[in-house]
């Protein structure tokens, strides 16, 4: 039987365009026969681009989350200005504020 499998190696090997020792060497070494390397191979390969288009799915998500992240800082960067301004400017007219409303009471105080 093993006279066999060798017969029907060498005749996929001249098929193939293969030398005829080839494919008996490989089966020998690794007990695979050429065709289980070719799906391995072509196996490989869609592993490796399935592998390629989830490194490029995962590195938009990480330019959307840094551009996220840097927007979301200038924005909080911005509400700190503001609010400090907006607080510099209540304590101006605050005090503005109460200064007019003492300036009849002062006058009558004159009088």
């Amino acid at each position: 039987m093993s006279k066999d499998i060798e017969k029907e190696i060498i005749e996929n090997s001249e098929n193939a365009g293969m030398e005829e020792g080839e494919n008996v060497v490989l089966e020998k070494e690794t007990g695979e026969t050429p065709e289980m390397k070719a799906n391995e191979d072509t196996s490989n390969e869609a592993i490796n681009e399935t592998k390629s288009k989830e490194i490029e799915k995962l590195n938009e998500e990480v330019q959307e989350a840094k551009d996220k992240y840097l927007r979301l800082y200038s924005e909080f960067e911005n509400f700190r200005r503001r609010t400090a301004k907006e607080r510099l400017d209540l304590i101006k007219t605050a005090n503005q504020d109460l200064m007019t409303a003492l300036l009849p009471v002062i006058d009558d105080f004159e009088r």
